[in-house]
């Protein structure tokens, strides 16, 4: 008898394991769908029909309503292949047409459900979401060519090159930090753990990089200030695989807005004294010493690894105790190291004061 049950008891949790965990799911309209490993037209309509009535929901103007929407919408796309395949093609064809005429809050909410699927089929509607004229839809959309990063890089071809161009055109013109830093990551392919070629990767990448620097250069105020060091980040990844002339670009793009950063935070005679900011001050005020600050971080940390001086100078040290002579002290040795590896000369400016880092 003892046996018996032991016996029964082995059955049952080795049935336990190979029970498909969709099928463990609560019942919905297309649970009799789900384990189908061919799809009739029938199936495929019942899957459209589900996935119309939630987008309807998600965008109508009940909260609570459009929040369970969401939530089926997710814990839908779960079943065979042959299910997830129709599910994610009906979703990304629904997506496509309703994100673009709901309001903000609905449309980032139908492209990050459009991120969680996964699928490199979602590309195109990520590619034309960076061109809305929205701020957050933007910013999903980079976010969504973040997560697709590995299958693209897997795939190549006009798929990765095109998400590339598409990337660095949008970025290029971006006036909004978050979606700019958004873009930055969704450019990051050097953080992958097998990235794909780096070389149109870093033709991509310095080209914005390149654009941007040009507006450090001038005494406006820089748009989308705040989101650069996630750039420099960026290609800090991809500094072994530079050629020389891509590391010299790389280097004035990098003593540019770290030049830059460094005037604007030891100004002295404007209405705000940066690098007296307090984390008390006005939100406007903190985030714009945060920005210069991660400049300084990112930015030397990259002309470190991209110059291998013996002994680096230290702007950041200086900076970190708020010693605004310790820091032109310490650029004016990155400035000897800067004249001898790319010609050009990086001195602070005399009177930057007055000039604003960002809008």
């Amino acid at each position: 008898m003892k046996s018996c049950q032991l016996f029964l008891a082995a059955v049952a949790l080795h049935a336990t394991v190979i029970v498909p965990a969709w099928s463990q799911q609560p019942q919905d309209a297309l649970s009799a769908v789900r384990s189908h490993a061919d799809l009739t037209d029938e199936d495929r309509s019942q899957i459209r029909a589900f996935i119309g009535e939630r987008i309807a929901e998600l965008v109508g103007p009940d909260a609570a309503l459009a929040r369970d929407a969401g939530q089926t919408l997710r814990a839908a796309y779960t079943g065979t292949d042959a299910f997830k395949q129709a599910y994610a093609a009906a979703y990304i064809a629904a997506c496509r047409s309703a994100y673009a005429k709901a309001d903000v809050a609905a449309a980032a909410r139908l492209l990050a459900i459009l991120n969680t699927l996964g699928v490199i089929e979602a590309q195109p509607v990520f590619v034309e979401a960076l061109q809305d004229e929205r701020v957050g839809i933007r910013a999903a959309g980079a976010l969504g060519l973040k997560t697709l990063r590995a299958k693209l890089a897997q795939t190549g071809g006009d798929a990765f090159i095109g998400t590339l161009n598409a990337l660095r055109d949008a970025a290029k013109k971006e006036t909004a930090r978050d979606a700019l830093r958004a873009m930055y990551a969704a450019l990051n392919y050097g953080e992958l753990p097998a990235g794909p070629d780096a070389k149109p990767v870093t033709a991509a990448l310095l080209d914005v990089l390149e654009h941007r620097a040009r507006l450090y250069a001038e005494p406006e105020p820089v748009p989308a200030f705040g989101a650069d060091d996630a750039g420099l980040v960026a290609a800090e990844k991809l500094a072994r695989t530079l050629s020389d002339d891509e590391r010299r670009r790389l280097i004035i793009v990098a003593a540019t807005m770290v030049r830059r950063a460094i005037e604007d935070y030891v100004a002295t005679d404007g209405k705000v004294r940066v690098a007296e900011v307090r984390d008390t001050d006005r939100p406007d005020l903190v985030e714009t010493r945060n920005g210069l600050e991660r400049l300084v971080l990112f930015g030397e940390r990259l002309l470190t690894t991209l110059l291998t001086p013996r002994k680096p100078p230290a702007v950041l040290e200086a900076m970190r105790k708020i010693d605004r002579a310790g820091m032109k002290v310490q650029w004016r040795e990155w400035v000897e190291l800067l004249k001898a590896a790319v010609n050009q000369d990086f001195t602070l400016a005399e009177s930057p004061e007055g000039r604003r880092p960002g809008p």
